[in-house]
Protein backbone atom coordinates (compact mmCIF):
# COMPACT_ATOMS: atom_id res chain seq x y z
CA UNK A 1 0.00 0.00 0.00
CA UNK A 2 1.17 3.51 -1.41
CA UNK A 3 1.40 5.95 1.51
CA UNK A 4 1.89 9.56 0.50
CA UNK A 5 3.86 11.96 1.92
CA UNK A 6 1.21 14.24 2.96
CA UNK A 7 -1.02 11.41 4.18
CA UNK A 8 2.43 11.38 7.41
CA UNK A 9 1.94 15.25 7.65
CA UNK A 10 5.00 15.60 5.80
CA UNK A 11 5.75 18.70 3.18
CA UNK A 12 8.35 18.62 0.55
CA UNK A 13 10.71 21.89 0.56
CA UNK A 14 11.66 22.22 -3.05
CA UNK A 15 12.42 25.43 -2.16
CA UNK A 16 16.03 24.35 0.07
CA UNK A 17 17.34 21.90 -3.15
CA UNK A 18 15.90 22.92 -6.36
CA UNK A 19 17.46 21.15 -8.83
CA UNK A 20 19.79 22.65 -11.11
CA UNK A 21 18.68 23.87 -15.01
CA UNK A 22 18.91 21.32 -17.74
CA UNK A 23 22.03 22.14 -19.82
CA UNK A 24 20.80 23.46 -23.13
CA UNK A 25 22.77 21.26 -25.86
CA UNK A 26 23.02 24.07 -29.25
CA UNK A 27 22.98 20.87 -32.20
CA UNK A 28 24.06 21.82 -35.57
CA UNK A 29 23.23 19.40 -37.70
CA UNK A 30 21.53 19.05 -41.91
CA UNK A 31 20.30 15.15 -40.86
CA UNK A 32 16.92 14.66 -39.94
CA UNK A 33 17.70 11.22 -38.82
CA UNK A 34 20.23 12.43 -36.16
CA UNK A 35 18.60 15.07 -35.19
CA UNK A 36 16.03 12.75 -33.89
CA UNK A 37 18.59 10.25 -32.57
CA UNK A 38 20.00 12.47 -30.87
CA UNK A 39 17.51 15.17 -29.49
CA UNK A 40 14.94 11.95 -28.12
CA UNK A 41 18.02 10.72 -26.28
CA UNK A 42 19.19 13.69 -24.75
CA UNK A 43 15.99 14.63 -23.99
CA UNK A 44 15.86 11.50 -22.12
CA UNK A 45 18.89 11.86 -20.16
CA UNK A 46 17.44 15.13 -19.11
CA UNK A 47 18.80 17.90 -21.45
CA UNK A 48 17.54 20.85 -23.62
CA UNK A 49 18.15 20.49 -27.06
CA UNK A 50 18.46 23.51 -29.70
CA UNK A 51 18.72 22.55 -33.20
CA UNK A 52 20.28 24.37 -35.88
CA UNK A 53 19.81 23.09 -39.30
CA UNK A 54 22.95 25.31 -40.90
CA UNK A 55 25.79 26.71 -39.94
CA UNK A 56 24.17 30.25 -40.32
CA UNK A 57 21.34 29.30 -37.88
CA UNK A 58 23.60 27.94 -35.53
CA UNK A 59 25.56 31.24 -35.18
CA UNK A 60 21.91 33.20 -34.69
CA UNK A 61 21.08 30.53 -31.84
CA UNK A 62 23.92 30.41 -30.04
CA UNK A 63 23.50 34.49 -29.87
CA UNK A 64 20.23 34.21 -28.80
CA UNK A 65 19.65 31.43 -26.54
CA UNK A 66 23.72 31.16 -25.04
CA UNK A 67 23.82 27.46 -24.84
CA UNK A 68 26.10 25.47 -22.57
CA UNK A 69 27.39 23.42 -25.18
CA UNK A 70 27.46 23.25 -29.11
CA UNK A 71 27.45 19.90 -30.62
CA UNK A 72 28.43 20.47 -34.18
CA UNK A 73 28.28 18.22 -37.99
CA UNK A 74 31.58 19.28 -39.24
CA UNK A 75 30.63 18.17 -42.92
CA UNK A 76 27.48 19.95 -43.33
CA UNK A 77 29.37 22.50 -45.93
CA UNK A 78 32.51 22.46 -47.73
CA UNK A 79 34.32 24.32 -44.95
CA UNK A 80 33.04 24.25 -41.51
CA UNK A 81 36.19 25.35 -39.55
CA UNK A 82 35.05 29.41 -40.28
CA UNK A 83 31.74 28.66 -38.39
CA UNK A 84 33.15 27.33 -35.82
CA UNK A 85 36.08 29.88 -35.20
CA UNK A 86 33.30 32.12 -35.41
CA UNK A 87 31.44 30.75 -32.55
CA UNK A 88 34.38 30.68 -30.45
CA UNK A 89 35.89 33.90 -31.00
CA UNK A 90 32.42 35.99 -31.00
CA UNK A 91 30.43 34.25 -28.24
CA UNK A 92 28.62 36.71 -25.90
CA UNK A 93 29.55 33.96 -22.99
CA UNK A 94 33.18 33.68 -21.88
CA UNK A 95 33.39 29.80 -23.21
CA UNK A 96 30.65 27.31 -24.89
CA UNK A 97 32.30 24.03 -24.95
CA UNK A 98 32.31 22.24 -28.46
CA UNK A 99 32.24 19.10 -29.88
CA UNK A 100 32.85 18.02 -33.14
CA UNK A 101 31.19 14.94 -35.16
CA UNK A 102 32.80 13.82 -38.57
CA UNK A 103 31.62 10.82 -40.46
CA UNK A 104 34.37 7.50 -39.77
CA UNK A 105 36.06 8.56 -42.77
CA UNK A 106 37.64 11.89 -42.57
CA UNK A 107 41.56 11.47 -42.82
CA UNK A 108 43.83 12.56 -39.05
CA UNK A 109 44.77 15.38 -41.43
CA UNK A 110 41.30 16.68 -41.04
CA UNK A 111 41.05 15.90 -37.28
CA UNK A 112 44.11 17.34 -36.34
CA UNK A 113 42.64 20.74 -38.41
CA UNK A 114 39.16 20.49 -36.74
CA UNK A 115 40.85 19.86 -33.15
CA UNK A 116 43.20 23.00 -33.41
CA UNK A 117 39.99 25.09 -34.33
CA UNK A 118 39.30 25.34 -31.34
CA UNK A 119 36.82 22.35 -30.87
CA UNK A 120 37.41 20.90 -27.27
CA UNK A 121 36.26 17.23 -28.32
CA UNK A 122 35.98 15.08 -31.61
CA UNK A 123 33.45 12.19 -32.30
CA UNK A 124 33.73 10.05 -35.47
CA UNK A 125 30.26 9.05 -36.80
CA UNK A 126 28.26 6.71 -36.27
CA UNK A 127 28.96 7.84 -32.66
CA UNK A 128 27.32 5.49 -29.70
CA UNK A 129 25.02 7.32 -27.56
CA UNK A 130 26.60 6.53 -24.75
CA UNK A 131 29.92 7.68 -25.72
CA UNK A 132 28.52 11.41 -27.15
CA UNK A 133 26.47 11.47 -23.75
CA UNK A 134 29.98 11.09 -21.47
CA UNK A 135 31.70 13.39 -24.04
CA UNK A 136 29.00 16.39 -23.33
CA UNK A 137 28.73 15.70 -19.65
CA UNK A 138 32.92 15.61 -19.41
CA UNK A 139 32.64 19.00 -21.57
CA UNK A 140 30.26 20.44 -19.56
CA UNK A 141 31.68 19.13 -16.06
CA UNK A 142 35.03 21.16 -17.71
CA UNK A 143 32.91 24.12 -17.94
Amino acid sequence: MAVAAADLGLTLDRSSHPLPPAPSILLVEDNAVTIDTFTSYLHTKGDRTIVAHSEQQAILLAQSHHPDLILIDLHMSEDSIPPIEWLRHHSTQVYIPMIALATAVATTSEREQWLAAVVDRYLAKPVKLCELYHTIQECLDLN
